[in-house]
């Protein structure tokens, strides 16, 4: 066997293989994001709650509903945090309000009414001297059983309505005598309510440039006269029984008027005049009661 010849081996270096040196490194910035309208130059995004948006409920459809009901909301807590529990079931419609139900003497009334023509002849003052003699024989006759008759007359177009609304009222004088105190109180606080209402809202018709159904109106705001004294679904301090005498004492003549109270039921702390009036006839009974000065 012939031997198998092999090269020999190159000699090892002990030097040691030079290397490239490393580079340096070299910091390398981002680049800057484009700025994009909203927000900020110092960073990529905006801390949401750094700046809280501001929301234009004023600029939304229904915002005077929303803004209104949010209030009262708040008030109805406040109340809670005093330890007045509001008698509504439904407490977005805000702080219960009721009529003075406490029993006024009846040889006492007419100084009620007396009271509820003065503050009337106070909110008159404002207006021309001739729109007060105008409105004079409505403010007389607040509280007597020709309050509607004398609206008549001076609402010609609707002198038939409101001749209607006259032998209303008598029915609804005629069943309180049946009635409990407390439901009583409510008719009687509600008859003077509508009255004052009636002269409020004539007054306030005085130069009016775009005419209304002032008739039809007044109708409207029965609804919040029920709320302002305690008689609406939403605010009924005088119970379910009250309610059940109300109504057995309601005459068949204010059936065609249910659409328009229905329809009103949806804003019922809307109109200004009757809440106006309402605030002066339980200013009124209570000055009565308690025996206290008119300017009290």
């Amino acid at each position: 066997m012939l031997p198998i010849a092999r090269n020999p081996s190159p000699a090892i270096s002990a030097r040691p293989v030079p290397r490239e040196p490393a580079p340096a490194y070299v910091q390398q910035s981002t680049p800057a994001p484009t700025r994009t309208p909203g927000y900020s130059s110092e960073s990529r995004f905006e801390d949401a709650r750094a700046r809280p948006v501001a929301l234009d409920l004023q600029s939304l459809p229904g915002a005077a509903w929303v803004n209104r009901t949010l209030d009262s909301y708040n008030r109805v807590q406040e109340m809670r945090s005093t330890g007045v529990q509001p008698r509504s079931a439904f407490p977005f419609y805000g702080p219960t309000r009721q009529a003075e139900l406490r029993t006024v003497p009846p040889e006492r009334q007419a100084d009620v009414n007396a009271r509820v023509r003065g503050m009337l002849d106070e909110q008159l003052s404002r207006l021309r001297p001739e729109d007060q003699q105008r409105l004079r024989p409505l403010v007389d006759a607040v509280g007597t059983p020709g309050f509607y008759e004398r609206v008549a007359e001076l609402d010609t177009g609707n002198a038939g309505a409101w001749r209607q609304m006259a032998g209303v009222q008598r029915s609804f004088a005629a069943g309180e005598a049946n009635e409990s105190p407390t439901t009583r109180a409510y008719s009687e606080s509600m008859r003077l309510t509508l009255h004052a209402t009636a002269v409020l809202q004539f007054a306030g018709a005085t130069g009016r440039v775009l005419p209304r159904d002032e008739y039809t109106q007044f109708i409207r705001n029965h609804a919040t006269a029920f709320h302002e004294n305690g008689g609406s679904f939403t605010n009924l301090p005088i119970g379910v029984s009250g309610a059940v005498e109300i109504l057995r004492n309601t005459p068949l003549e204010m059936a065609p008027h249910l659409p328009s109270l229905l329809g009103a039921a949806i804003d019922p702390l809307g109109d200004r005049d009757t809440r106006t009036a309402a605030e002066m006839v339980r200013r009124a009974r209570a000055q009565v009661i308690d025996g206290r000065q008119p300017l009290d």
